[in-house]
């Protein structure tokens, strides 16, 4: 046994799974967050969102609102995860994943920057 360790079983009972919408759940009350790098975020993103790469998270955690549900989203789910973790661990706790990420959603729905 690993000082430490906790098992797969024991993990999946203290992690609340997050809540996965699409864009047509989302609405204006909504604060949409991309977490992806800067060149992602010029190739296409939704008009609405705010921009702060996963590795500035955690430095720029204030500039996200406390009374709104962030739903934050990353190409394809695979950082988003983490991205909620990042934004559970200060203290939010009404979070949302676009389910598929960006990926999934129309292109005609993209803004381009670049």
């Amino acid at each position: 046994v690993v000082a430490g360790w906790i098992s797969p079983t024991e993990l999946a009972e203290t992690v609340e799974p997050l809540d996965q919408v699409t864009l047509d759940d989302v609405s204006d009350q909504d604060y949409l967050l991309d977490i992806r790098g800067q060149s992602e975020w010029n190739s296409g993103h939704l008009a609405s969102a705010h921009h702060i790469p996963l590795g500035y998270l955690r430095n720029q955690i204030d500039a996200i609102p406390r009374d709104r549900r962030i739903v934050v989203y990353c190409q394809s789910a695979g950082r988003s995860p983490i991205g909620a973790s990042v934004l559970r661990q200060a203290g939010f706790d009404n979070i949302a994943e676009l389910q598929g990420g960006i990926s999934r959603v129309p292109s005609e729905k993209l803004v381009l920057n670049g």
